[in-house]
């Protein structure tokens, strides 16, 4: 039997989606009508991007973005999600996978365990960590319906420094370069060393410690410099970096959410508290259908629950607690929330509007951080929001306006590509929740190894390159489950609000 192409993509989507039982049932039971396991795998041999772990697929990212008529500039974002621990073989490549890779200016070495032999393979269990983390980098095309590409995978055990992360970052910024490929920009999730490099990066030192001598040093906020990256370097004889650095604001909504609903923490603002308490009497008092928290979002259980933080700093709850004496302070700590999800997130705002809000959130911290210091009854440490979190908050506000004069003055830049909701690390979230949810029927396990993670890689891209190609083909194939992207609203002429 012979079958077209089109009919041996849609028979492996049907199998990588539906697992190995599905597809085998229904070529039981459909004689001569779909192709059997062995044309599935051999077409998926044939077809599947090669996928190195540790190597960098700039060449193949390039490829990507020619074909899909996109343009050749990227925002790249970094995570790393949990593995078991798992060494496997891989018997195409001859390697041990399950290592922690060596880093050489950073950048991960691959094809460092080739198994040769038995003994180097004894050597390898006796003197190599076990990789506990895959890391993910990921890199997203200027194109608000484009979807992300991975760049790099790779095994680590979590102990890199930010030299290494800087390091990194320059070696992916030369070998793009060669490739015509520009790099805008990159996120990551607060994690403190990604976050150093950000800082040293940018302004070389850390934001709040240099706010902390502004404001001691400034008697009168007329003289505040409140504006420290784009001025000139800070460290000497080093030219400033045209790339800017923007922290996920899906985890910092959850930092703030966390540091809000913990008991033991006091959160205090003049004469007022900000408290949990004022949203228990809320849900109390109000039905659901006004403000739509429950008393589940208030849990501090959950620490990643975004929904909650939603919920929590919306308008809604923000105009009812107007209504509940003595809760200024709690209005006040979830509008700064709310401010700072509608700057990075809200598709439909102008960007004066993100521009103010941002910039409000940062001016209310830092006079209320000021406050506090002046309090011998409270510190700091105790009674503000963590540093981690408002070095996150300062350095996406001066990015912003960083972003807003690099649109302005690089011709290459329009505006369709200033999508500001996409430069975050939700792109590696995305990824690890789509290895998650890739099981087959009768399977439920979501953890893999670092063998399974790049086979799952390949299966996801085959997926999105079959759906791709089947629903611009002759054929009436129809996705079920694929949503047509919104169309947003015309952005505004924002370039001219700092010409």
């Amino acid at each position: 039997n012979r079958f077209d192409e089109e009919l041996k993509k849609f028979s492996t989507y049907i199998f990588i989606v539906g697992g190995r039982l599905l597809y085998e049932t229904l070529h039981a039971n459909m004689d001569r009508v779909l192709p059997s396991i062995t044309t599935i795998f051999r077409y998926l041999d044939n077809t599947q991007s090669k996928v190195i772990e540790g190597s960098f697929r700039f060449n193949e990212l390039r490829v990507h973005l020619i074909k899909k008529n996109l343009p050749l500039k990227i925002w790249i974002s970094e995570d790393a999600t949990r593995i078991t621990g798992k060494i496997e073989y891989d018997v195409k490549s001859n390697k041990i996978v399950g290592f922690v890779l060596p880093l050489m200016n950073g950048c991960p070495v691959p094809n460092a365990f080739i198994a040769s032999s038995a003994k180097t393979i004894a050597q390898y269990f006796n003197s190599e960590s076990r990789a506990n983390y895959a890391y993910v980098i990921m890199a997203k095309p200027l194109n608000d319906t484009a979807a992300p590409f991975c760049l790099s995978i790779f095994g680590t055990n979590n102990r890199f420094s930010n030299e290494d992360v800087i390091n990194r970052w320059e070696f992916m910024k030369t070998v793009a370069f060669e490739q015509g490929i520009e790099i805008l920009g990159f996120s990551s999730d607060g994690d403190p060393r990604l976050l150093k490099a950000m800082l040293l990066q940018s302004i070389g030192t850390s934001i709040s410690t240099m706010n902390d001598e502004m404001l001691e040093n400034n008697a009168k906020v007329s003289n505040w410099s409140w504006f420290i990256i784009g001025e000139p370097p800070i460290i000497p004889d080093q030219e400033q970096n045209k790339e800017i650095y923007i922290q996920d604001t899906v985890h910092i909504l959850t930092k703030l959410r966390t540091r809000f609903l913990k008991s033991n923490i006091i959160i205090p603002m003049g004469n007022y508290f900000a408290t949990v308490d004022h949203l228990m009497e809320l849900t109390r008092t109000f039905s659901k259908d006004k403000h739509l928290l429950t008393v589940s979002d208030l849990k501090p259980e959950d620490k990643m629950n975004f929904s909650s933080a939603e919920k929590m700093c919306s308008t809604n709850v923000l105009t009812i607690l107007e209504n509940i004496p003595n809760t200024h302070a709690t209005i006040a700590f979830l509008k700064i929330m709310n401010y700072i999800l509608t700057a990075f997130l809200n598709k439909e705002v102008s960007t004066e509007e993100r521009i103010y809000k941002m910039w409000f959130s940062v001016f209310f911290l830092r006079i209320w951080k000021i406050w506090l210091k002046n309090k011998s009854e409270f510190n700091v440490g105790n009674n503000f929001i963590t540093t981690n979190c408002l070095n996150c908050i300062e350095i996406n506000a001066h990015s912003l306006i960083r972003l807003i004069i690099r649109f302005r003055e690089d011709k290459n830049l329009s505006p369709e590509m200033y999508t500001i909701w996409n430069f975050s690390s939700q792109t590696c979230e995305q990824f690890f929740r789509a290895t998650r949810s890739l099981t087959s029927t009768y399977s439920t396990v979501v953890n893999f190894s670092m063998k399974d993670i790049m086979s799952r890689l390949k299966r996801i891209e085959s997926i999105n390159k079959i759906k791709a190609e089947l629903l611009n083909s002759k054929i009436d194939i129809q996705f079920t489950r694929e949503k047509t992207q919104p169309k947003h609203t015309q952005h505004m002429c924002w370039v001219c609000l700092v010409c």
